[in-house]
């Protein structure tokens, strides 16, 4: 009997820690640029599940405004040719790079608009992925190797712990 627990103790260890090292491996990611003209916006519209990592970067050090909106501010911006009447989840400003975990807070569609702060063109590039370490498979894999590492503990321990046999 003890050895039956004892693979078992085994084996969630074992996935315990595959899952953390699946949580660490790179997801997708994709990048795009463009030039953009002063008065008018580009961008790039991405799904996105949770939070993301965006690493925007300019040529020549030019500035670019930058909003992320979401699907429904996207479209009434579309819609209306302008960002009035928008709520951007973020927007900011950057001179020549920006580096950074964007908060998103419920899977959809989203947007990263981008235009300049001179009267010039300035050519923008924009690259999206996920953050590391994949929370979901981290958290599953702290959580079994633990159970795990304290069954093997356990398992140990009532092995060297010996019972008084009472019937006597």
């Amino acid at each position: 009997m003890a050895s039956a627990a004892g693979r078992v103790t085994n084996l969630a260890t074992i996935i315990g820690i595959t899952f953390l090292l699946v949580s660490f491996i790179p997801s997708g990611s994709f990048g795009l640029g463009s030039f953009v003209d002063y008065g008018t916006y580009e961008g790039t519209v991405f799904g996105a599940v949770g939070n993301i990592r965006v690493n925007i970067s300019t040529y020549n050090s030019s500035g670019l405004q930058v909003y992320v909106l979401d699907y429904d501010d996207l479209t009434s911006a579309l819609e209306n040719g302008s960002l009035e009447g928008t709520d951007p989840l973020m927007s900011f400003e950057v001179l020549s790079n920006y580096s950074g975990i964007i908060e998103i807070p419920h899977p959809g569609l989203y947007a990263i608009l981008f235009t300049p702060t001179h009267n010039e063109t300035v050519y923008w590039d924009v690259q999206i992925s996920r953050p590391l370490p994949h929370t979901g498979a981290f958290y599953v894999g702290l959580v079994v190797t633990g159970l795990g590492i304290a069954g093997m503990i356990l398992l140990k321990v009532k092995g060297h712990v010996r019972i008084p046999d009472l019937q006597r």
